[in-house]
């Protein structure tokens, strides 16, 4: 059989399980229910659903409000640069009034 041994033993699972003790009484039952009931209350406090929903909430308004900004920026640095090219038409205007006078 060589170094490795006999080659059913390998073929094993080796799992082991806790045993499960079934709940046999109803004083048994109750006081598992209140306790799951307790560690629920303790793990997901009561409000933490409101709270992430609220949280959910404001985060997709936040997102909507930072596209918003996005827009409006983009919208004011067009604005600027056309009102950049009017001031640019505007001082070219002025230099001809100024050399046709000069006439």
């Amino acid at each position: 059989m060589g170094r490795m041994g006999n080659p059913r033993k390998l073929l094993r699972l080796r799992c082991f399980w806790r045993r499960m003790t079934p709940v046999s009484s109803r004083v048994s039952n109750c006081s598992l229910t209140e306790a799951e009931c307790k560690f629920n209350r303790v793990a997901r406090p009561s409000g933490v659903d409101t709270i992430a929903g609220q949280r959910d909430e404001i985060a997709s308004t936040a997102a909507a409000m930072q596209a918003k900004v996005g827009e409006l920026t983009q919208i004011v640095s067009d604005r600027e640069g056309e009102l950049e090219q009017k001031e640019d038409q505007v001082a070219k205007d002025r230099n001809l009034l100024e050399h046709d006078q000069d006439i």
